[in-house]
């Protein structure tokens, strides 16, 4: 689609497509992690972050909610 109607532009995405021919990653933030980079971390008031698993305690719970049919798996602070 992009490519018909743009056949000589760069398309920038923070987001996995696959129609996509040719993409650019682009770095939104200094810190930014992208969620194919990273886990979902539940953390202690109730909120979700995405950190990178090498960053992450080894005695953390891992859990999982189906969300619209898809398995969503996180780990839960302590």
């Amino acid at each position: 689609m992009y490519k018909s109607k743009f056949p000589k532009s760069i398309h920038l995405s923070a987001h996995y497509q696959q129609d996509i021919g040719k993409k650019v990653g682009i770095v939104l933030s200094p810190r930014s992690i992208t969620s194919w980079h990273g886990v979902a971390l539940l953390n202690k008031d109730g909120s979700f972050s995405i950190k990178r698993k090498k960053d992450l305690s080894k005695n953390l719970k891992l859990s999982s909610k189906t969300i619209n049919g898809i398995i969503c798996r996180y780990h839960i602070e302590n």
